[in-house]
C-alpha cells in the first residue's frame, strides 16, 4: 500500500513538474527589443520561410525606405516587424495582442490608467489637438517599448474642452506595444 501511495505520489509530481515547464515556456515577455521570438537587430530572412504569408508595406523614412513585415509567429499570432537598411535589419517590433505581458504586467488592452499605477514615475505626453494623428504613446523606463493609445474617437470632445478632455485618456485602452 505504501509503494502504491509512493507511486501514485511520484506520478503526480513527475506531471506537475512537466506541466509548470509547459507554462512557463509558453509565457512570453513583451521586453526591450523583443516580442515572442523576434528580436530588433535579426535580420528579416531569418524570420521569414517559404510559403509563409507575410503582408509588406513600405515607408519612406528619413534616410532610406522602410518595410514594414506582418509575420505571423506560432505562438505569438502576426507581429509587425520593422526592417530597413540592405540587410533589411530588424529595428522595431509592434503587436496588438494582448497575451503577453512586460515584465510589471503591462499589456496591450490596459487601460492608460492601470499602466500608470504599474509605472508610477512615467511621464506622458499627451497628443496636441491640431495634430494629423490623434494618437499617443505611453513610454516605459529604460527604453523598454511604448504602449500606443488611439484618442481619435474623443477628438471632438477634446477640440471642445481639453482639460475635460485629459480626465478621458485615462480609461483609453492600449491598442498595440512596441519595442525597439
Amino acid at each position: 500500500m505504501k509503494s502504491i501511495t509512493m507511486l501514485c505520489s511520484l506520478i503526480f509530481l513527475v506531471f506537475f513538474q512537466i506541466n509548470v515547464s509547459a507554462q512557463t515556456s509558453n509565457t512570453v515577455q513583451l521586453s526591450k527589443g523583443q516580442v515572442c521570438d523576434v528580436k530588433v537587430g535579426r535580420e528579416i530572412n531569418e524570420l521569414l520561410h517559404d510559403g509563409e504569408r507575410v503582408t509588406v508595406e513600405k515607408y519612406s523614412g528619413e534616410d532610406e525606405a522602410v518595410l514594414v513585415f506582418h509575420v505571423p509567429i506560432s505562438n505569438c499570432g502576426i507581429v509587425k516587424v520593422y526592417a530597413s537598411g540592405e540587410r533589411l535589419k530588424i529595428f522595431q517590433v509592434e503587436t496588438d495582442n494582448n497575451k503577453f505581458s512586460t515584465s510589471l504586467g503591462g499589456r496591450v488592452g490596459m487601460t492608460l490608467e492601470e499602466l500608470k499605477s504599474l509605472y508610477p514615475k512615467v511621464k506622458l505626453n499627451y497628443p496636441q489637438i491640431n495634430s494629423k494623428n490623434f494618437s499617443f504613446g505611453f513610454y516605459l523606463p529604460n527604453e523598454e517599448g511604448h504602449f500606443d493609445f488611439d484618442a481619435n474617437h474623443i477628438r471632438v470632445k477634446c477640440e471642445q474642452d481639453y482639460d475635460t478632455c485629459k480626465r478621458e485618456f485615462d480609461n483609453l485602452r492600449a491598442v498595440s506595444f512596441v519595442t525597439y
